[in-house]
């Protein structure tokens, strides 16, 4: 007679095979990031600039419609690749610089670190912004298995120079190489070249691939080819027509990249995520970030309401998700992807919320606390007197300095504090380019706390903080808490070493100290 526990065994090695069969096998991912996208740039948000293949992916996804990031491009990257608030990584003040001696903290893994250790090859194509000044920086010492790209935030789409004191200095490398070689060619499609020739290697290796597609497009200075400028001649502010020629060229490389995805028979085991950095420069970039309020480098809504959404075969799930996600939040997510766990984080785990549609384990963002940016001497006057009529100590809210820059989004409830820099709705180009075109800059010295209710009022038209105080005393309460966990802010002097390296007969950008 066959026993019991003879049944159990059977049974279980009859189920061992099925239940391995249902544990997906490392996922291909893939990160696609703009550089200073507007959030009226796109298609899929009725914009007037053409992205077929951006919208034909966000269309088979699942668009991100409450996704945030940092408001400049730096501090987006750090966070995405580290999965740690800017608070914890010491980068509060500004953006980073080249001759000011700081970046990603090397205390910090990267998400291709992370990946290494699960079975990926690591490549980075495109802008890595991440510091740069020690060799220890650089991306090849920080996860990625290849580089192919730019270490500064900016430089000239055609020469990949970017200028020192005067002068045209190249900022372009294989891995640690400089690559002069690529003058001439534009950047959008030599990274496009580069992700094909990405493709083909794992298409043959087999091995899981993490790519970050960091896109210079449309960062300025802006730049494209003249058949992308010609699709455009129908708007007349120049600035806007090579802007949106930039982002079509842009569009066209991710149309070409699912293309050899598909044909190298990878696509269908491929995660795309989309991304912009931050929001566009719509002051003098030719970006348009309409509806919303404010401009890159801003804490309204137009600065940190980022393009987003996640696409591939391996999500059945279609449509628009309001979730609260953060760019801290790919971290975590691409190592549990990846069959990995990681912790002590500021991001969370959103696979389950992209997928399945749970809710977000997310219910607050910080996007940031910036101690050295403080209001001035007329801010603080009217400040005074707002926060007064809350029942605060001006200066001293709950132990928290209102004057400093800071944001927090808690479920639906938005607060800025600090100095207000540009806080207007520029106008949407595709209805009042006139208007846009002639758009003016300017600063004010309104009050230093600003509340909303985003999910009421996403454009932030109205400020709540006057009626709203008990909202206003809790979001400041959470502000406090957290600066009691915040790291020293790094933001060194200029360093004397800095200037052009000599490298195998060549000036450029690179390691100084």
């Amino acid at each position: 007679m066959t026993s019991p526990h003879f049944l159990q065994v059977l049974i279980l090695q009859l189920l061992l095979p099925l239940c391995s069969s249902l544990t997906p096998t490392k996922p291909h991912i893939i990160m696609i990031m703009a550089d200073d996208l507007g959030w009226n740039d796109v298609g899929f948000h009725n914009g007037d600039i053409s992205t077929p293949n951006i919208d034909s992916l966000a269309a088979k996804g699942v668009i991100l419609n409450n996704y945030y990031t940092a408001p400049n491009c730096g501090p987006s990257r750090a966070q995405f690749l580290t999965g740690r608030y800017l608070t914890h990584l010491g980068l509060q003040h500004k953006n980073l610089q080249p001759c000011r001696p700081s970046g990603i903290p090397l205390s910090e893994t990267t998400i291709a670190d992370e990946l290494r250790d699960l079975g990926y090859k690591n490549h980075l194509i495109g802008k890595w912004h991440g510091g740069f000044h020690t060799p220890d920086y650089l991306p090849t010492n920080r996860g990625f298995d290849s580089f192919r790209g730019m270490l500064n935030g900016l430089g000239d789409h055609f020469t990949h120079k970017k200028g020192f004191k005067g002068k045209k200095v190249l900022d372009f490398y294989n891995d640690t190489i400089p690559n002069p070689g690529a003058s001439g060619q534009y950047s959008t499609f030599y990274y496009e070249r580069r992700a094909h020739e990405v493709i083909d290697e794992h298409s043959q290796n087999g091995l899981p691939m993490f790519m970050f597609l960091s896109f210079q497009a449309p960062h300025q200075p802006n730049q494209a080819p003249q058949r992308f400028i010609d699709m455009y001649n129908h708007i007349e502010d120049r600035g806007r027509r090579t802007y949106a020629a930039m982002v079509t060229a842009m569009d066209s490389a991710i149309g070409s990249l699912v293309r050899k995805l598909t044909a190298s028979n990878m696509m269908k085991k491929t995660v795309i995520v989309f991304s912009t950095d931050n929001g566009g420069q719509a002051l003098r970039g030719g970006a348009s970030n309409y509806p919303l309020r404010g401009n890159k480098g801003t804490y309204y809504e137009a600065g940190v309401r980022g393009v987003g959404f996640v696409s591939s075969p391996l999500i059945k799930r279609r449509g628009i998700s309001d979730a609260l996600i953060h760019i801290t939040d790919w971290k975590p997510t691409f190592v549990h992807m990846a069959g990995g766990q990681v912790t002590n984080l500021d991001g969370f785990n959103q696979w389950p919320t992209i997928v399945k549609g749970t809710p977000s384990p997310r219910s607050e963002i910080i996007f940031n606390i910036d101690p050295l940016d403080v209001a001035s001497r007329e801010l603080k006057r009217a400040t005074k007197k707002i926060v007064k009529g809350l029942g605060v100590r001006v200066g001293d809210a709950l132990g928290f300095n209102t004057k400093q820059l800071a944001a927090i989004r808690y479920r639906d409830w938005k607060l800025i504090t600090g100095k207000i820099d540009f806080d207007g709705l520029i106008p949407n180009p595709k209805t009042h380019l006139h208007a846009y075109s002639n758009f003016k800059k300017w600063k004010n010295g309104r009050a230093s706390v600003r509340l909303f209710n985003i999910r009421n009022d996403p454009t932030e038209s109205h400020d709540l903080s006057s009626t709203h105080p008990d909202i206003v005393q809790m979001l400041v309460r959470r502000l406090s808490d957290h600066q009691l966990s915040a790291s020293p802010v790094v933001f060194p002097s200029r360093h004397r070493l800095c200037r052009p390296q000599i490298i195998g007969g060549l000036e450029v950008w690179g390691p100084y100290i």
